[in-house]
């Protein structure tokens, strides 16, 4: 096997003289944007002391071993990354767990990360899906609307271009710093909607991102709710996006969390946040909270300010009221009436999250700090 990073000469040689087909490379502080050259590069972040990774890393070298001509031509490079001697690395890079395998394209990496099987073929096609041209070029006695739509990634990454067959144009951009980030950054913010939907078999990735679910259960007769929840987010909370997870969820399917908020399918709709730590329904109907942006702002600052914690284990705050403040609409209230005296907190039992459950497995993963 060739390794390449930061080893002796003589264990170069060493590995030389093997003349195996696998190309590994080692990254680490001080040669990991060497690779942003590279049309995809596949990173293993991992540790020495965690059983998964040991597993894992004769399957990846395995699987480089597919990509040789094309780790000669300099697009597609197999990364290790030992977190161990590399933790601040793979502090910035929000590793969680080991092992975890993300993907880069041309040096930026890919929100979504690996979560398939772990064998040679899996790694293999993960890889080829990433090399395929994401670019498609249609017109109208070329490639069917139908076919079109299926080259589209799940990561909105890919787009398509038309003729046009109007001259209608709804937006013009002109960016005086056109390179690759600029470009990448204004496509993003365009192509990647700031509301996802919930559903189990994205219910562990999305878990895995750390932030609280801010979510809208609905039901068949309530989806309509769906797209002003989007654009109320859209417009009024994209300054959260970075702190929360907002979510949309079928309350049918997602029924048994509902049942730990006490409530059933015939309670649809509702909003609620999940905070990985415990869950907490907002008071209002949801006709209400999307009829005002203040109602979903104040829900999340409280969930910042703890005031949701805090309620949820000791009941209701009272605080002193000193001047009534006229609003233009009514304001959720996550306490009980305003009064002088602040009465002593009587403890309650919140609500346990469910959506932690649904997150990385132990079985599949050792998580950072497990060898404490």
């Amino acid at each position: 096997m060739w390794f390449l990073g930061p080893l002796c000469s003589f264990s170069l040689y060493l590995c030389f003289a093997a003349k195996s087909s696998a190309v590994i490379f080692h990254a680490g502080v001080e040669n990991f944007t060497s690779f942003n050259t590279y049309k995809v590069s596949l990173v293993q972040y991992y540790a020495d002391w965690c059983p998964f990774s040991r597993q894992l890393a004769p399957i990846f070298e395995s699987a480089s071993e597919e990509f040789l001509d094309h780790t000669q031509k300099g697009e597609v490079a197999f990364i290790r990354v030992d977190c161990v001697f590399y933790a601040d690395l793979c502090a910035e890079h929000g590793i969680r767990k080991y092992p975890t395998v993300k993907v880069q394209k041309f040096g930026i990496r890919v929100k979504r990360e690996y979560r398939g099987a772990r064998t040679k073929e899996a790694l293999a096609s993960f890889v080829n899906e990433h090399l395929a041209d994401n670019l498609t070029i249609v017109n109208g006695n070329g490639l069917p609307a139908k076919k079109a739509k299926n080259n589209l990634s799940e990561t909105n990454e890919q787009l398509v271009f038309r003729e046009a067959i109007s001259n209608e144009v709804k937006e013009i951009t002109t960016l005086k710093q056109a390179d690759f980030p600029t470009v990448h950054k204004w496509i993003m913010d365009r192509c990647v909607s700031p509301v996802r939907e919930l559903t189990f078999a994205n219910a562990e990735e999305i878990a895995d991102e750390g932030l609280p679910f801010l979510l809208l259960f609905y039901d068949s007769k309530s989806a309509h709710l769906k797209r002003r929840f989007h654009d109320l987010v859209k417009t009024h909370l994209k300054e959260e996006r970075q702190t929360v997870n907002f979510l949309t969820a079928d309350g049918v399917v997602f029924s048994h969390p509902l049942s730990h908020l006490n409530k059933t399918p015939k309670d649809l709709p509702l909003i609620c946040i999940d905070s990985l730590v415990h869950m907490y329904k907002h008071p209002l109907p949801v006709e209400t909270i999307l009829s005002d942006p203040i109602h979903l702002k104040q829900f999340v600052a409280d969930l910042h300010s703890q005031k949701l914690h805090r309620e949820f284990h000791y009941g209701p705050e009272t605080v002193q009221q000193n001047v009534a403040q006229p609003t233009s609409s009514p304001v959720a209230s996550f306490s009980s009436p305003a009064h002088v005296e602040k009465q002593p907190p009587s403890q309650t039992t919140p609500t346990e999250s469910i959506f932690k459950r649904l997150g990385p497995s132990r079985m599949r993963y050792s998580m950072v700090h497990d060898e404490f």
